[in-house]
């Protein structure tokens, strides 16, 4: 038997004409079921490693870690009755993994404490090169200053010992001509 050839735009342009003529909207169907997360709000910062943010997710983290595995039964009696039932039958299956996802959970959260502890290590170092950079710089633009004073010092007192050396040679140059003057050279 030969397997009909699957017309995948028919199929989607068919379903989104009946999306039209029913008049469905983009929202989606309300549950009693509240979370006390925001789950679309974890990635709508614009620095994900702001460190306020990342204390209010660890500290999200200490408050869920832990799975119960058993919430408080509501209902008629009868539907208590079975839950309870279904829970003692289930129990062998589910207390393992619950215990490991605990064991994983509780490991993650210390991972990720860890990852911040370094997180912040790495920003007092890096705060800490920066200020020695900056001490730095000023250390050697100071030196500078200092190299250029001395340098400007130590040129102005050659330049005065130069013109010392040359007012003793000219003392001295006029004291030869006078004695070949007299006729001593």
């Amino acid at each position: 038997m030969e397997a009909a050839a699957i017309d995948i735009e028919k199929i989607l342009a068919d379903i989104r004409k009946e999306i039209k003529e029913k008049g469905y909207e983009n929202d989606m169907p309300g549950f009693d079921v509240s979370f006390d997360n925001d789950f679309a709000s974890v990635f709508s910062g614009v620095d994900l490693f702001a460190p306020a943010d990342v204390w209010q997710d660890i500290e999200n983290l200490y408050k869920h870690w832990e799975i119960v595995l058993y919430e408080p039964l509501r209902g008629n009696p009868l539907s208590v009755f079975v839950k309870r039932c279904v829970r003692k039958l289930m129990h062998f299956l589910l207390e393992p993994i619950v215990f490991e996802q605990r064991l994983f959970n509780a490991s993650v959260v210390r991972i990720i404490v860890k990852i911040k502890d370094f997180m912040d290590a790495n920003a007092r170092v890096e705060s800490r090169i920066a200020d020695l950079e900056l001490f730095l710089k000023k250390y050697i633009e100071n030196e500078t200053k200092g190299a250029a004073r001395n340098h400007d010092r130590m040129q102005k007192s050659l330049e005065a010992e130069v013109r010392e050396l040359r007012e003793e040679q000219n003392v001295l140059q006029e004291r030869l001509r006078a004695l070949e003057k007299r006729g001593g050279l």
